[in-house]
């Protein structure tokens, strides 16, 4: 898997903190268990801690929905679909999946995407991008900088599952 510059910091800095050969382990150094990760890691990450006063990032959010969130992601910043698939540990069928191919130049294409995506959400960047997830089952969306904005409605649309999830740059861009 290629990590974006970020991430590989990020992990690193983690892996430096403490003495354990797993970037995500237990107190003391076991592998985690499912359970604990997601009442230990994930739910408040996404659902915010009241111990540590952190608030939502985005409530309700499931494990799952980070690899809808990337493809997404990977679509709108027109990664070929081989890669994609590829990347998500999916197989193309037929000749599509016989004579297409990920270049090392499509690698650095999503690394970079991500990077950037990274980049310009930061608090110090006047570029960033507002990044959502999906809409909640009351049609509210968790926006990373506007929490609780309301999901967009397309007429004549009975299922919006392909637009739930996406990337919204701000006003005239």
């Amino acid at each position: 898997m290629h990590l974006p510059p970020f991430l590989i910091a990020l992990l690193q800095e983690l892996l430096d903190s403490h003495d354990h050969d797993l970037v995500f382990s237990g107190a003391r150094g076991a592998y985690l268990r499912r359970s604990s990760m997601s009442r230990r890691v994930f739910r408040p990450a996404v659902d915010g801690n009241p111990q540590t006063h952190t608030g939502p990032v985005i409530e309700g959010m499931h494990f799952h929905d980070l690899r809808h969130t990337h493809k997404t992601w990977m679509i709108e910043d027109a990664i070929p679909e081989i890669a994609q698939a590829r990347r998500l540990g999916h197989r193309l069928p037929g000749i599509r999946g016989i004579y297409s191919h990920v270049t090392p130049s499509i690698i650095a294409d999503i690394t970079r995407a991500l990077e950037d995506r990274w980049q310009t959400t930061q608090p110090d960047n006047d570029k960033r991008r507002h990044l959502r997830g999906a809409c909640n089952k009351d049609g509210v969306t968790p926006d990373l900088y506007l929490l609780g904005r309301e999901c967009p409605q397309e007429e004549n649309s009975h299922d919006n599952h392909d637009d739930r999830l996406h990337s919204r740059g701000d006003a005239g861009e």
